[in-house]
């Protein structure tokens, strides 16, 4: 055989190898392709899904690539107002045959995604605030959201429902979670409690993926140890205050304040008041305790909208701050505002009507409210959670008044400077009265079984009215002295009433208040 036919047999041999290779690579790829619609299908079953997610699993013939796309449906979470029409509620999405135990028996060898005990978790909690009209303003709906297996990162092995940031981080806080770590940007997210527990990973070309469990069980089980869970009031003022953010009463166009922590009290100090006395009395109450915060605490029943909604008689809200009660809380503190009132009234400084808003019209709704409700309205009650809706109501009522009122004298001066006034002098309230008390001259001797300074740090609140109304006229307002003492006696009753209607719930520590209304993607898988 010559060197040319040589050759060209070689070169047939080589060129059928390299078919050969070409054939077997693209018989890999189908294969491949098959493999992965196969597995992708798969994972969108009923074993997995569960059976309402899993019958919105389809598939779709890709000519191109001769082989089937998966299709699968899953939900978005988000918290909604008011209700859009293309949400769907959680319990919606529930199967017919339960949830629980039977999730057990849909998914014997932990197949099912997590994020339906989630759903199922968040559903148990919200399904008892609804029982209470009106209709919170904060509600998980769920969005249904399609995507194609073709596009799940390597890393995920089962579909993932989606929400952002900041709903997870208000809706573990609602179920009871407490945040032990929250660093987004790190990757690391971690909350628990005694039934839930939440804990993130970052997934590559996705981000963060949770994982969540349950530790008591079935719902059957929980529901059966805790019939009634705690409940509290839903909306999007709330929402703001587990992220330590004071939103403003809108009826008086207050401005949205942080105070989560005390350098986010600092700065919203500088904002209110540029001379920095404000945030310098404050730093001089916390030189020995950082978490004192008497007197600076006053500013939110002052600046706070009215969260409880007739004719519910849920009241419980998240304190936006560390210590949220202040003197506007004790009992003690209402007995030694009215004697003080009472000696006001009777001098010649006594002002309006006491059929509106004056200081005769606070004077007689106190007693008008003493009279009717007893230790409820300024003393201890005896269960805060059985007070009726009329307590509520006739407080809410008086509150109103007070709103008019302010919004009537909006022209001569600002609401928020009168507060401003308050929050520069009652941090050193304690301080006086505790050296009074040291130095045995005080001028408020009825404890009522309470700390001894309490009492007198009301009083020294009206000690310092020559104060308010020497910062009121700095600020330029040509209004007298007796109209500036009658607004801030209104403000501090308007502080009672506030105080008296709602209950705070611990909130340590609040979540960074950059995250509020933040958009990150976070996934569940």
């Amino acid at each position: 055989m010559d060197d040319g036919k040589r050759v060209d047999i070689a070169a047939i041999i080589i060129g059928s190898a390299i078919a050969f290779a070409g054939l077997l690579i693209a018989i890999g790829q189908f294969l491949s392709q098959i493999f992965g619609s196969v597995e992708g299908y798969r994972c969108c079953q009923s074993s997995v899904l569960g059976i309402f997610w899993s019958k919105k699993t389809t598939t779709r013939w890709r000519w191109t690539q001769f082989r089937y796309e998966v299709l699968f449906t899953t939900p978005e979470i988000v918290l909604v107002q008011p209700t859009p029409p293309s949400a769907m509620f959680i319990s919606d999405s529930f199967d017919p045959v339960g949830s629980g135990q039977d999730s057990d028996k849909i998914a014997p060898f932990n197949e099912l995604v997590c994020w339906i005990p989630f759903l199922e978790s968040v559903h148990e909690h919200h399904e008892n605030l609804q029982k209470c009209p009106p209709p919170f303003d904060s509600v998980p709906m769920l969005f249904e959201r399609r995507r194609s297996w073709d596009f799940m990162p390597p890393d995920v092995i089962r579909p993932y429902a989606s929400t952002t940031l900041s709903d997870i981080a208000i809706l573990a806080r609602r179920m009871g979670m407490v945040w032990t770590e929250f660093k987004p940007a790190e990757g690391v997210l971690q909350a628990q409690s005694n039934e839930h527990v939440l804990t993130s990973t970052v997934v590559r070309g996705l981000g963060l993926m949770l994982s969540y469990r349950r530790l008591s069980g079935s719902r059957q089980v929980m529901l059966t140890k805790h019939s009634v869970p705690r409940t509290f009031v839903c909306s999007t003022q709330t929402d703001m205050m587990w992220f330590g953010i004071l939103p403003g009463n809108t009826e008086l166009k207050l401005p949205d304040l942080g105070i989560g922590t005390n350098e986010d009290v600092q700065n919203t100090l500088m904002q209110l008041d540029p001379t920095g006395r404000a945030g310098k009395v404050l730093k001089d109450l916390q030189h020995n305790d950082p978490r004192n915060w008497h007197g600076i605490c006053d500013i939110v029943p002052m600046v706070a909208p009215w969260l409880r909604q007739s004719p519910s008689t849920i009241n419980p809200y998240p304190r936006p701050c560390p210590y949220a009660y202040g003197l506007t809380w004790y009992c003690v503190a209402y007995h030694a505002f009215y004697d003080r009132l009472r000696r006001h009234n009777g001098t010649s400084k006594a002002t309006g009507p006491d059929d509106r808003p004056s200081t005769r019209w606070v004077q007689k709704t106190y007693e008008a409210l003493h009279e009717r409700f007893g230790e409820e309205w300024d003393g201890i009650s005896r269960d805060l959670d059985k007070r009726g809706v009329a307590f509520f109501d006739t407080l809410e009522h008086y509150y109103e008044e007070t709103t008019r009122y302010f919004l009537d004298k909006a022209p001569q001066f600002s609401y928020m400077d009168l507060v401003t006034a308050h929050l520069r002098e009652a941090p050193r309230s304690h301080r006086d009265a505790q050296r009074r008390l040291d130095s045995n001259t005080l001028h408020w001797k009825n404890f009522m079984n309470d700390r001894p300074w309490r009492g007198e740090a009301m009083v020294l609140y009206w000690e310092y009215m020559p104060n308010y109304v020497r910062y009121m006229r700095g600020r330029g307002y040509k209004c007298d002295d007796a109209t500036v003492e009658e607004a801030w006696i209104i403000l501090v009753f308007r502080a009672f009433l506030w105080q008296r209607t709602h209950v705070g719930l611990a909130n340590e520590p609040a979540l960074p208040s950059r995250f509020y209304g933040s958009g990150l993607p976070v996934y569940i898988g």
